[in-house]
């Protein structure tokens, strides 16, 4: 091995292994000289990796009065050995000996034992304090143990000389006269709706089932702006899930931009009569998905879609060579029923 890795690769081990006797043993072993003495439990502790995790699980509120604070640590992973854990107690804005009696040592987690707590005394002073804090941090851990985020946990101590008021409760009258108005109705699980910025009364409704209509807020009137629920897989939560119109839409002078946007998971043309329930149309069989695009037609206000503008933006297949654009996916892409 090392005559394929080069003398450079054997520089390199060497220089990772300097100082330590356990490993340079092993490179030489490696390079075919003799072993010498090495600790059998050696090699074995140095490549093993901790499998318990230690850290914080929360940094704690106390009232003044309480007497007491607990701050918790936990531990996950392997739980069939104790963990020395090495901790110190800082001020931050509260005072050690005036606001609160603690210092660093050390605890131990026994076997199963997944969580511990440090006690901190909390004094009870006279004077009115804001909120004043004090800093636990994990400063080390058994070899066996692995040291996780967050390492550090922020005791706030809340003053009872002047306590947090909660603020009062809102007034439960309205000071507006609130009345509901039926704006549409005969509307078939409408998901989405777009109000159209060029023309405020008329709203775009996206049914579930594949059906883009608009309505008229003024007259109550809806006209279907294109149906496209044959190729729409509506089963469980799929269907026609979303409807946007571009931001120019309708604006004069722009008619590039009368845009409506949609996305639908599909049913392609090949799940027509299928034997199997799920490749059928809206069959619980797998399915894919497309955004499209369809041209709103000025000649109508913009309530009904340009016949054949529908452009497949994203999801469909590429186009034979020397097409442009994306084209409809067959059932065949789909693998399964």
């Amino acid at each position: 091995m090392w005559a394929v890795l080069g003398s450079a690769a054997r520089r390199h081990f060497s220089e990772q292994v300097t100082g330590h006797a356990q490993l340079a043993g092993l490179a030489q072993t490696l390079q075919g000289e003799p072993l010498g003495q090495v600790d059998e439990q050696g090699p074995a502790a140095l490549i093993e990796q901790p499998t318990t995790s230690i850290f914080f699980e929360s940094s704690p509120t106390v009232g003044e009065a309480a007497g007491t604070v607990l701050i918790p640590i936990v531990r996950t992973g392997d739980l069939t050995r104790e963990s020395t854990i090495e901790y110190g107690i800082t001020s931050d804005t509260a005072t050690a000996g005036v606001d609160y009696i603690g210092q660093g040592g050390t605890i131990t987690m026994g076997v199963n034992v997944d969580r511990v707590f440090i006690s901190v005394q909390i004094v009870n002073d006279t004077l009115a304090e804001s909120t004043e804090t004090f800093v636990v941090s994990i400063i080390n851990v058994d070899s066996g143990s692995r040291l996780l985020y967050p390492r550090t946990a922020r005791v706030d101590i809340l003053d009872d000389e002047t306590p947090v008021v909660d603020p009062p409760s809102p007034p439960l009258t309205s000071n507006y006269n609130v009345t509901q108005q039926v704006v549409a109705s005969g509307l078939g699980q409408p998901l989405a709706m777009e109000f159209s910025s060029h023309d405020p009364s008329l709203i775009y409704v996206a049914e579930k089932g594949g059906i883009i209509k608009v309505v008229d807020t003024d007259t109550g009137v809806q006209t279907v702006f294109v149906d496209i629920s044959a190729k729409v897989n509506n089963i469980q939560d799929r269907g026609l899930m979303d409807i946007v119109l571009h931001p120019n839409f309708g604006k004069p002078g722009l008619p590039g931009n009368s845009y409506l946007y949609a996305f639908y998971v599909v049913d392609p043309a090949g799940t027509a009569g299928q034997a199997n329930a799920n490749a059928r149309p809206d069959g619980g069989g797998n399915r894919f998905a497309y955004l499209v695009r369809f041209t709103a037609d000025a000649a109508t206000n913009y309530t009904t879609a340009v016949p054949n503008s529908e452009v497949i933006l994203l999801g469909g297949a590429p186009a034979a060579p020397g097409g442009t654009g994306l084209t409809p996916r067959t059932l065949q892409d789909i693998s399964g029923a």
